[in-house]
């Protein structure tokens, strides 16, 4: 999925973390390492609160003010 991100050329990519996140980020940072543009991740520390949490935590996260996401 990263690699088909990347060849859209995003300004930005973001990645929220929950359950499994030590794992998970372990695997971005490999991936990183051949990316044109990194993903950044944040990790929510309530994955519990479901996906919609997640989605409000990426979103207040991005450091762009996009038009679009």
């Amino acid at each position: 999925m990263i690699h088909s991100i990347q060849g859209i050329d995003p300004v930005e990519v973001l990645g929220v973390t929950g359950f499994y996140s030590d794992a998970v980020e372990k695997e971005i940072q490999l991936i990183n390492q051949c990316a044109h543009r990194p993903m950044t991740f944040i990790r929510n520390s309530n994955p519990e609160l479901g996906q919609s949490s997640s989605v409000r935590l990426g979103l207040e996260s991005l450091k762009g003010d996009y038009d679009a996401l």
